[in-house]
């Protein structure tokens, strides 16, 4: 299958999952600067979330990353079975699979930040 068919999928995936888990409440999260979201890693209580795919976590990942793959069919029950009152910070490759797994954590009433240009514009450690 052809790159931008697989870019295209992925696309249209994201969309179903928003429509799908948005509530009607205005479930809302921050997109985060680099610094911004460095500085929140900092803090021991939040939880750094890569929502990529496992072989992308594997070629490298932000330090002490848990990785939940928001396009894997058991997205939806691994993110109820998280800790509400934790504070999760959200990054994907670019920031758009990120900012789909954001609204949809925030309106089941997570606490979310994303990182605005995922892990591609990011500019601090990165983990093998």
């Amino acid at each position: 299958m052809p790159t931008w068919m697989l870019w295209l999928l992925t696309g249209a995936i994201l969309w179903f999952l928003y429509k799908k888990f948005k509530s009607g409440k205005n479930a809302m999260f921050q997109n985060l600067g680099n610094d911004a979201f460095s500085e929140k890693m900092k803090n021991a209580d939040h939880v750094v979330l890569d929502v990529r795919t496992d072989a992308e976590y594997a070629s490298g990942h932000l330090p002490k990353a848990k990785l939940i793959n928001v396009m894997d069919a058991s997205f939806s029950g691994k993110v109820d079975a998280l800790d509400k009152s934790k504070t999760y910070l959200v990054y994907c490759r670019s920031g758009s699979r990120s900012r789909g797994a954001c609204e949809i954590m925030a309106s089941r009433g997570f606490q979310v930040f994303n990182l605005d240009n995922g892990i591609m514009g990011w500019n601090g450690p990165v983990e093998r």
